[in-house]
C-alpha cells in the first residue's frame, strides 16, 4: 500500500475514535453479556432467549465456535436441528446487530448470525459474500497480542502486521490457511480493566487491500 498514506491517516483517526467506544463498552461488558438488539427482526430476541436457557447444555462448543470459518454454502446446508443447536439464524431482513451496549452494525438480509452468551466468542456473522465477522470478548490479564494469538491458536497465523499500535489498542492484519484456502483478516484489538475485545473481519475471497478497506468501512460504521 505504497500510495495510501493519506488513507491511513484518515483510518487512524477513525480507529482511535472507535477505540474510545470499545473502551467504554468494555466497562459495561460483564453486566451486558446477553445484550442483543435487532430493531428489524423481532424473532431473533425470542430465539436467543431459548438458546440462552440451553447454553449450559451445549454439547459441542468447539464445533460451534469453528462453524463460521466454513463457507456460506456449508452453513446453509446445516439441518434446522443443527442450526438451532449451534445458535445460528438466517436474517430475513436487513438488521441492526449490537456488538455491545453502544456499538452496532448493519447486516444485510441473508446473512447468518450466531450469538453466544457464556463463551469467549460473543458473536459471529457470515455474509453471503463469504465475509466473516467475529467478536471475541473475555476477562484476562494477558497482553493484546497474546490474547489475539490465543483466539486464533487453531490457525498458523502468517503475515501478522500491526497497522496501528497503542498500549491498550491495536489494529492488525494477518492471514492463515484453512483447509488449504488462504484467508485474509483484519482485527481491532482493545483492552481495559482486565478485559480483552477483538473484532475480526475475514475473507478467503478478497485481497488484503480489499479486505482492509472493508474493515475500515465497518469501523467507520461502528464509530458513527
Amino acid at each position: 500500500m505504497n500510495n495510501n498514506s493519506s488513507v491511513w491517516k484518515t483510518i487512524l483517526t477513525v480507529v482511535i475514535a472507535l477505540i474510545g467506544v470499545v473502551r467504554l463498552a468494555m466497562t459495561c461488558n460483564k453486566s451486558s453479556q446477553s445484550s442483543y438488539s435487532d430493531t428489524s427482526y423481532n424473532d431473533v430476541s425470542a430465539l436467543m432467549s431459548k438458546n440462552y436457557e440451553r447454553q449450559a447444555k451445549a454439547a459441542d462448543d468447539t464445533a460451534s465456535n469453528d462453524l463460521f470459518y466454513e463457507s456460506y454454502d456449508s452453513i446453509s446446508k446445516l439441518s434446522d436441528f443443527e442450526k438451532e443447536n449451534y445458535k445460528v439464524i438466517k436474517l430475513k431482513k436487513d438488521s441492526l446487530i449490537l456488538l455491545d451496549v453502544v456499538s452496532k452494525i448493519n447486516v444485510e438480509a441473508g446473512a447468518y448470525f450466531q450469538k453466544n452468551y457464556d463463551d469467549t466468542l460473543s458473536l459471529a456473522i457470515k455474509k453471503p459474500d463469504n465475509t466473516s465477522i467475529f467478536l471475541h470478548s473475555y476477562d484476562t490479564a494477558d497482553d493484546l497480542m497474546t490474547n489475539f494469538k490465543a483466539v486464533k491458536r487453531k490457525f498458523n497465523l502468517q503475515d501478522l502486521d500491526i497497522k496501528v499500535d497503542d498500549k491498550d489498542s491495536k489494529f492488525v492484519s494477518y492471514s492463515f490457511k484453512n483447509k488449504g484456502k488462504k484467508t485474509n483478516g483484519c482485527a481491532l484489538l482493545a483492552s481495559g480493566q482486565g478485559h480483552f475485545t477483538a473484532l475480526e473481519i475475514e475473507s478467503n475471497i478478497l485481497s488484503k487491500d480489499e479486505l482492509q478497506m472493508k474493515a475500515f468501512s465497518l469501523i467507520a460504521q461502528i464509530a458513527k
